[in-house]
């Protein structure tokens, strides 16, 4: 994307293109569409190794992935963002407990990568 530049009062303001975040943490539904039609291959293999609900570190393991840092950064943070998987306690995204599993979207999206 191209940034944008603006004045603002008596400075410049440089707008990079990052996605908007609403108050909740979750990507707007228009970045989440756009997302969506953009799904890397990291994500995919998230959504193709997803099983029922499951743990970071299962996700992880199915992977065959050892740094959890590149795991969040790119396989799971995107997927989540597109909206593709979702947490199953929302409220509390850093329990011990906290597990994934495949949103509607996401389910759509397989059973069409499949066909």
């Amino acid at each position: 994307m191209i940034p944008e530049f603006r004045q603002d009062g008596g400075q410049f303001v440089q707008t990079l293109g990052r996605p908007a975040i609403a108050d909740t943490g979750q990507v707007t539904g228009q970045v989440a569409g756009q997302v969506t039609g953009q799904v890397t291959p990291e994500v995919n293999r998230v959504l193709q190794v997803l099983e029922a609900e499951m743990t970071r570190g299962e996700i992880q393991e199915r992977l065959g992935l050892k740094s959890r840092t590149n795991f969040e950064e790119r396989y799971l943070k995107p997927a989540l963002a597109a909206r593709l998987i979702e947490m199953t306690i929302p409220a509390k995204p850093k329990s011990r407990l906290q597990k994934y599993r495949l949103t509607d979207q996401g389910r759509a999206w397989v059973g069409g990568k499949e066909t």
